[in-house]
């Protein structure tokens, strides 16, 4: 049953709830990344300048309540898994070795994020909480650029509107033929989308389905906890270069936002119920979509090349190596029809064909830097 904040009688049993979750989670660590390890007694403790340690002489792990209290459980599960790569250390390779090779191995058995691998981790750095940490440069040329372009397709000119989108998509391919060609490292990065809800409303598994498609990232379905109301919700995960990710995911926010202004200008011709909404909803999905797939046709026109299709194609299987790493036991699940309206659902496709990808990157900041074991 969930359990929220407020109904926790005292601090000791909010603590007592995490430390049960943590052990779960630790648990399903060793399942998903087919781990055998003993669990270490778990405890969430008051830590001075720590997010966490690992004992291998007591076979204890600890986590910091400060990291609980002010970062959410996707950072939290990392630094949960550096401590259980420095017990794989200590316990299948039999050393005591801090944060040297062995410990680096022992994080990559377990799928972590890069920030995580460090003796010394800047939560500001998180990937959880941003995109937002230092990039490449020509990491950040790219996205200055692509910042100006979104200005211009906010434009009452459809043709200059549409030019710049395509113009923002044309750069992410050819960023991504330039660095294959210069076997430049991907900075490959999982950002969490907390949705805040039970369940994953259809719309924005049509998003994340256009995203896919069109955005070079990779969304994920999951589920993640909620430390301050003891429940779990429903998330999406990105998975891409940093770049790509950052503008996916301005991609979704972008898309979730107009759809409800969308629909009240629609319903001023009439009150219409919950089965209109969801059909309006994925009819400007299906109109943006369209529109997607049209500059995707044209752009592929001027990268018909052998050599560019082939690179291409070793991008994707770079970052299907990043998802399987991170996530090897992916499944995929089916869903049942609903019911339709499809007035409601022309007009929404005729408003998602004249919809325009409007400006609005930003960045965000909240820091804390703590020691882990």
């Amino acid at each position: 049953m969930d359990v929220s904040r407020e109904q926790c009688e005292t601090r000791v049993e909010l603590i007592r709830l995490w430390s049960e979750r943590l052990m779960r989670d630790y648990d399903h660590i060793c399942f998903t990344y087919r781990q055998k390890l003993q669990r270490p007694v778990i405890k969430v403790d008051a830590m001075a300048g720590r997010w966490g340690v690992f004992d291998p002489e007591t076979r204890t792990l600890v986590l910091s309540e400060t990291l609980i209290d002010n970062y959410p459980w996707d950072a939290v599960l990392e630094i949960l898994k550096h401590e259980m790569a420095h017990q794989i250390v200590f316990d299948q390779f039999g050393s005591d070795q801090a944060h040297g090779p062995l410990f680096h191995r022992a994080c990559r058995m377990l799928g972590m994020a890069q920030w995580a691998m460090r003796a010394e981790t800047d939560l500001q750095d998180c990937v959880p909480q941003s995109t937002d940490a230092p990039s490449a440069p020509e990491d950040e040329r790219l996205l200055r650029r692509v910042e100006k372009l979104l200005a211009l397709s906010a434009s009452s000119n459809e043709h200059e509107a549409m030019s710049a989108m395509a113009k923002v998509r044309e750069m992410q391919s050819r960023y991504q033929l330039e660095r294959l060609r210069a076997n430049r490292p991907a900075d490959y990065l999982c950002l969490t989308l907390r949705l805040k809800k039970k369940r994953v409303e259809r719309y924005q598994s049509v998003i994340a389905s256009l995203l896919n498609e069109h955005f070079f990232v990779e969304v994920i379905h999951s589920r993640l906890y909620d430390a301050g109301h003891c429940c779990e919700y429903k998330t999406l995960e990105l998975l891409g270069s940093r770049q790509n990710v950052k503008m996916a995911e301005y991609v979704f926010y972008f898309l979730s936002n107009q759809l409800p202004m969308l629909w009240r200008d629609f319903q001023q011709g009439g009150n219409r119920g919950r089965v209109s909404q969801s059909s309006y909803y994925l009819g400007v999905l299906h109109g943006f979509g369209e529109k997607l797939e049209v500059q995707s046709k044209r752009a592929s026109e001027g990268t018909e090349e052998i050599e560019s299709r082939a690179l291409l194609a070793v991008g994707d299987k770079e970052l299907s190596e990043f998802v399987r790493n991170r996530f090897p036991k992916l499944t995929n699940v089916g869903r049942g029809r609903r019911r339709h309206d499809a007035y409601a659902y022309a007009a929404g496709q005729a408003a998602g064909a004249r919809l325009k990808l409007h400006r609005g990157i930003e960045s965000r900041s909240d820091s804390g830097k703590f020691l882990t074991s």
